[in-house]
């Protein structure tokens, strides 16, 4: 692959410069000049970065890092502070869940942009930045285990009143389980929809979430299983959306169009909880069933 891309971009005149790998013999064949020397000279545990993504070469994991400085608590600052979370596959979905919400509870303070927050939501949001200090503990594989075996998808499906979201594990031929992508997002705080509406919501969330995977993969005939612990979902995605609401009728008919009725199960609430983001007692619960193997 290194061999491939070299000679392609060659072709346009370009060299690449500083390449990284975790293989030795990768760097070891890569002519003097050109490969990056602070990446060959990583301890084990030391980190790079990777498209914005801390990457641990020596182990081949991802970790993550979130800068905590001292700053006004303003609206402006603390937007400006979690829009600084870089995590584009929503690895960090358990965290950044609890930084939305704050943020929604500030919009609908209707305080001004430089308004230093009340005493009683600074007090959440330095509980918020305490509870990120052990975040660099978490670590992701990069390599999901797939050769040519067959590889399965499962995601999982869940809400509250306060949001909804969704998650994707990769299930290996050799039984490995590994964390795909995760989306979360806050439920509507005007209309406030029902939590069956919400769960249908989270159901959306996940059959997007497939296909994303799905052409990211590029995998074929890759199985694919969607879960949820609401009973009452299952019912819409399985009837005939003549019979629903305008609401629930739109949401079924795109769901369909992305997965079959077929591949939707039923998970009992207690399983499912082992994998939502938002039925746990408390945010280190949530991390800790969020990132199970």
């Amino acid at each position: 692959m290194k061999q491939e891309l070299t000679n392609m971009l060659t072709k346009g005149g370009f060299q690449l410069h500083k390449w990284s790998s975790n293989n030795a013999e990768v760097l070891n064949a890569t002519p003097n000049g050109t490969n990056n020397q602070s990446v060959t000279q990583l301890e084990n545990d030391e980190s790079r970065r990777s498209l914005g993504v801390l990457w641990i070469p020596q182990q081949d994991v991802f970790t993550f890092k979130i800068e905590d400085t001292n700053y006004k608590l303003t609206k402006r600052n603390i937007l400006s502070a979690v829009a600084k979370i870089f995590d584009p596959l929503g690895w960090l979905s358990p965290i950044t869940i609890s930084a939305k919400l704050f943020i929604q509870k500030l919009w609908l303070s209707n305080l001004a942009w430089d308004q230093e927050v009340p005493e009683e939501m600074g007090m959440e949001w330095k509980k918020f930045q305490e509870g990120n200090s052990t975040v660099g503990e978490i670590q992701l594989p990069r390599w999901i285990h797939y050769c040519d075996g067959s590889l399965e998808l499962h995601g999982f499906c869940d809400a509250s009143e306060k949001a909804y979201g969704a998650v994707i594990y990769t299930k290996s031929s050799n039984g490995k389980i590994s964390l795909l992508t995760a989306k979360s997002k806050v439920a509507p705080a005007k209309s406030k929809p029902t939590l069956p509406k919400l769960e249908l919501c989270a159901a959306v969330l996940l059959a997007k979430l497939v296909r994303r995977s799905k052409e990211a993969l590029q995998i074929k005939n890759i199985a694919v299983y969607a879960w949820t612990d609401s009973t009452i979902t299952l019912a819409w995605i399985t009837g005939d959306p003549s019979r629903w609401t305008k609401f629930v009728a739109n949401r079924v008919v795109e769901i369909n169009s992305i997965l079959s009725k077929e591949q939707w199960r039923h998970t009992e609430q207690e399983s499912t909880r082992s994998y939502s983001k938002f039925r746990a007692s408390n945010k280190d619960n949530v991390i800790r069933h969020f990132y199970i193997q």
